[in-house]
């Protein structure tokens, strides 16, 4: 160092003041040879040819091959960015007033890159006008002395900044407050990007960042973070203890892995310092400095990162365990308040402290001084559960996890057999050895008791249910079987095995059948009432099973649902009767209306003739008698009871079949046949109907519907009473849909109707119904009018059901 500023102050005296001088290409050439030998880097630009020359010094410094043309341009190239501007308002500043030019900036060697600090003095000569004409000056490497100067300053910032971060955190305790007091102090003592402390779980797969600063937002969220994300190098480096420090995350060789490199600069990181902290050879934290850009980490500020952090961890840990003392004996104060029995277990004695009220369900004498030892607590352990009890507490130390069990002891004054639910933690001092555990323990012998007849209750439910009649199924939210009875699966042809290896009710239903299924199975779990259902499951064999379900809701002990239960009904046999019977039925009704439309034939061709006879001779007859008056009037009446005949006739014959329904379909005949139905019975009759999408329908489906239509408005003509009635045909999506509404005088309930077989014409409409998969509904009351709802199901081709 003293040698380095010896010629530095030589440098400054050669380069004394000049205001205006006569250059003489003499003396520059001198003045340059002694500079060569001195081995100073030097520079002499005139400026009025705008050549520069550099000595050998000055190329070896910059890295620059001597066969470059020197120039104040390419000397500046050379320079750090951040130091550019200064160093041209320094040449700026020298110029203009004359004076000596001082600079000291950081340079780049173009041949490596490396960085090396300069300190430069120089002058403005000046010709006979006053106008510059030459720029000359040197420089020095001062790399090494600010190196000193930096480790001098780092150390005495660093010593400062360790007491005060002592100071501050000898005032707090609280965990949180003193990571998050490291956290901020170390990112603004190293202008850092950010700062964090994290803690890792026992299983080392997560890092629970407890504390995250940044300069700019401040704290941050905690969050949970994978330990893999940050690559397979990274973890196992830090389970060895050692520093991790990256300079760049581009160019960083173990970082090539591209996703690692990648969630790196996702994260806003460039730069960054990990120290991992072990204890007790476990890895249980991480202090990590992270930077926005590459930073070339200064060993003096890695070692400030691993002392901060290894200061925290013990800050931490002292806040913890005196939170741990400070609790203590008011968790025991309030335990005969809050009804839980407190106890303290100290390891370096190995002695219980307990809350009075624990005391007295352990049997110990309250006024007894002497210490309760884990000997005299295991005597009161019932004999079996010593051996889990012994295993929890071995595994609660060696795997730093809280204690959470449940055993019996005896009272051995009474005799008395308590449940308890015991509930502790673990604290460990600063080398890892266990110190105090600190737990709690709830008498749950009613719970347990009722939970031993709950057992047995359902042992009881299951065994009724294995063993029933019917199928018995429950499935959980998702639609998983989680049981079946035996019943259930011979329905089916499936083991117990095979449906409750994840087996979804989806796989065993009809896939016709499912979507409703679906549907009533979300019902169930919103309005939790039961719902009664039919449907068809797939048997194992492929064969279809008809089923009655009946599905209810289980929930837990505080309300929530917990799975649904199914009790199954086979009715494929039944479905057999009935599908025969429908057929049947079918058969009958197609013979029925063959019948009709052979009457209606006959009788129009029987009687046609003969009534129109009947009609021609009494119009004769009528003339014949006109002179007299009591046979006129025999005629008259005659010809009444034969018009009225005819039309009679007429209208049978087209009430047995009409022409209409075959030519026009249902909703033209059921018109005209409404309006017939009027005109024939007096009755006042509105028919309406919405646009139907698919007339025509099948035949059989449109005679069925103008039957029962005919059959509600007899019923209307025969017993009601009305004067009105409205009869409504509509299409509602998948459905037809047949109304026929009156105001008269209604009837009594339906059971009655059944009951005294006066509901003949009922049945049939429901019979017919039946045959397409449809229904027909009654709303009636005394004095309120009757309603009929007929409901089709209609079937893509427009057939029913």
């Amino acid at each position: 160092m003293k040698e380095a500023s010896s010629t530095k102050d030589q440098a400054a005296r050669t380069l004394a003041p000049a205001r205006i001088i006569q250059p003489e290409a003499e003396h520059f050439a001198a003045l340059r040879l002694v500079m060569e030998a001195m081995g100073l880097a030097a520079w002499d630009e005139d400026l009025k040819t705008h050549v520069t020359t550099w000595s050998r010094a000055a190329y070896e410094a910059m890295g620059l091959n001597q066969q470059t043309p020197a120039s104040r341009e390419l000397w500046q190239q050379r320079v750090h960015p951040d130091d550019v501007e200064r160093v041209k308002q320094a040449i700026e500043q020298a110029q203009h007033e004359g004076s000596l030019y001082h600079a000291e900036c950081r340079l780049l060697r173009a041949d490596n890159g490396a960085l090396y600090w300069s300190d430069s003095y120089g002058r403005f000569l000046y010709d006979e006008q006053g106008e510059p004409a030459r720029y000359v000056g040197v420089s020095f490497d001062s790399t090494q002395r600010k190196r000193v100067e930096e480790t001098l300053r780092q150390s005495e910032t660093r010593q400062a900044f360790l007491l005060e971060f002592g100071d501050r955190t000898r005032r707090l305790d609280d965990a949180t407050a003193i990571m998050a007091l490291a956290a901020e102090m170390l990112c603004r003592q190293l202008n850092a990007g950010r700062v964090g402390y994290g803690e890792v779980e026992p299983e080392a797969r997560f890092i629970d960042v407890r504390v995250e600063y940044d300069l700019h937002q401040g704290l941050r969220p905690t969050v949970r973070v994978p330990i893999e994300s940050y690559g397979q190098r990274a973890a196992a480096h830090w389970q060895s203890g050692q520093p991790w420090v990256i300079e760049n995350v581009e160019t960083d060789p173990r970082l090539f892995v591209r996703e690692t490199a990648s969630s790196q600069r996702a994260w806003g990181v460039r730069a960054s310092i990990a120290i991992p902290l072990i204890k007790q050879e476990r890895w249980v934290a991480v202090l990590y400095v992270t930077s926005p850009e590459a930073r070339a980490w200064h060993p003096a500020e890695i070692e400030l990162v691993r002392e901060i952090a290894e200061r925290t961890w013990e800050a931490v840990e002292r806040a913890r365990a005196e939170a741990i003392l400070r609790i203590s004996e008011e968790r025991l104060r309030q335990a005969t308040v809050s009804g839980l029995y407190l106890w303290d277990l100290d390891f370096r004695n190995m002695h219980f402290t307990v809350s009075e009220n624990f005391a007295q369900v352990m049997g110990f004498s309250v006024a007894n001084l002497d210490p309760i030892t884990t000997d005299v607590v295991r005597q009161n352990v019932h004999p079996d559960d010593v051996e889990g009890v012994t295993q929890v507490f071995q595994q609660a130390i060696q795997n730093r996890q809280p204690l959470k069990h449940e055993y019996r002891i005896i009272n051995p004054e009474t005799g008395a057999i308590v449940w308890l639910s015991v509930n502790a933690t673990m604290y460990f001092n600063q080398d890892g050895a266990p110190l105090r555990l600190l737990g709690s323990a709830q008498n749950v012998t009613t719970r347990r008791l009722a939970e031993e007849k709950l057992r047995a209750s359902e042992e009881r439910y299951r065994a009724i249910v294995t063993q029933a009649a019917v199928g018995v199924a429950q499935s959980d939210l998702k639609g998983y079987l989680i049981f079946a009875n035996e019943r259930f699966c011979e329905m089916i042809g499936y083991s117990r095995a095979e449906l409750l290896g994840g087996k979804h009710l989806k796989d065993i239903t009809c896939a016709e059948d499912f979507p409703r299924t679906r549907e009533l199975g979300r019902r169930l779990i919103t309005t939790g009432e039961p719902i009664q259902f039919e449907k068809r499951y797939v048997h194992k064999d492929g064969s279809l099973v008809w089923a009655s379900v009946s599905t209810s809701l289980i929930r837990d002990a505080q309300g929530n649902p917990l799975n649904t239960q199914a009790v199954i009904v086979d009715i494929t046999e039944r479905k057999r009767h009935e599908t025969a019977q429908r057929q049947l039925l079918g058969r009958l009704v197609t013979s029925q209306e063959e019948e009709r439309r052979r009457l209606a034939r006959e009788l129009h061709d029987q009687m046609g003739q003969p009534l129109t006879a009947l009609r021609l001779n009494l119009e004769l007859l009528k003339k014949q008698t006109h002179t007299q008056p009591d046979a006129l009037a025999l005629v008259n009446r005659l010809e009444q009871i034969a018009a009225r005949l005819d039309a009679d006739t007429d209208f049978l014959a087209w009430h047995l079949r009409p022409a209409m329904l075959d030519n026009l379909g249902l909703a033209e005949a059921l018109a005209a046949y409404v309006k017939e139905w009027s005109a024939h019975s007096g009755l006042h009759a509105e028919y309406h109907h919405a646009a139907l999408q698919r007339e025509p329908f099948a035949p059989e489906l449109e005679t069925n519907l103008y039957r029962i239509t005919q059959e509600a408005l007899n019923n209307v003509a025969k017993h009601a009473d009305a004067t009105h009635v409205d009869v409504l045909l509509e299409q509602r999506g998948h459905h037809l849909t047949l109304i026929v509404e009156d105001d008269g005088k209604g009837f009594e309930p339906m059971e009655e109707v059944e009951r005294t077989g006066k509901g003949m014409g009922l049945i049939t409409m429901r019979e017919r119904a039946a045959l397409f998969g449809g229904t027909v509904e009654i709303e009636a009351k005394p004095d309120d009018g009757t309603t009929v709802y007929v409901r089709i199901p209609l079937t893509e081709n427009g057939d029913g059901a």
